[in-house]
């Protein structure tokens, strides 16, 4: 049964190509070729991962230094010296984030 479907799509061809196949493509070709695609997927796949990363670590990176601006106010500083504490401490913090996500991207590197 699966002879007779090969022979008649194998008829298909040669009546669309006016009877010239094409001539098997050898495996070690085929092999070469399918690993140059998988390479081509990995590398996309990397590229992509990195810029989903980067936008994550962008998003967070504004969003913790908006709060890096507003936590004197939120903890209540009166005195400018208490504030500025709290400030220097947001900044600290904020500034680790921002390079842990750095490394992070490099790593994907």
């Amino acid at each position: 049964m699966s002879s007779e479907l090969v022979r008649a799509q194998r008829q298909a061809i040669e009546q669309r190509t006016g009877g010239a196949l094409q001539p098997r493509v050898p495996r070690q070709v085929m092999r070469r070729i399918d690993a140059a695609v998988g390479d081509g997927l990995v590398a996309a796949t990397r590229v992509q991962a990195a810029a989903y990363v980067t936008d994550v670590a962008l998003v967070q990176t504004a969003m913790l230094s908006g709060q890096e601006f507003r936590l004197p106010e939120l903890a209540g500083a009166q005195d400018p010296m208490q504030a500025a504490i709290v400030a220097s401490r947001a900044k600290t913090l904020v500034d680790t984030f921002t390079v842990l996500a750095r490394a992070e991207i490099a790593n994907l590197a």
